[in-house]
């Protein structure tokens, strides 16, 4: 089953989320979506996001379960520069999690 998480903030008017504070909200609704659902769409559409908040949504994630969660995961509403925001991420919590690996006995 596919499940929808639009990230879109309660105040229609705000057009941008860019703090790691804004992003704790939406990272719980998506943890809880993902006990549930097999696959997630997360819907961008609408919205500019930076990389901390890009980071603090999906990076607590990716260190906690590895590569395996972002093939959970499918992307919508996304320009070039939100898929940049997200490959920086993505790339950067995956090197973090490689290097945690390997520092286990």
């Amino acid at each position: 089953m596919t499940c929808v998480l639009a990230i879109k903030p309660e105040d229609a008017s705000v057009r941008m989320l860019g703090t790691r504070h804004s992003a704790l909200d939406f990272r719980k609704r998506l943890e809880q979506q993902l006990e549930s659902c097999q696959t997630l769409q997360v819907d961008f559409g609408g919205i500019f996001v930076t990389q901390g908040f890009v980071d603090e949504l999906f990076g607590p994630l990716i260190l906690r379960m590895g590569p395996a969660i972002i093939d959970r995961l499918v992307f919508s509403g996304c320009d070039q520069d939100k898929r940049a925001i997200l490959q920086l991420v993505f790339a950067d919590r995956l090197q973090d999690f490689a290097a945690r690996q390997s520092l286990e006995p």
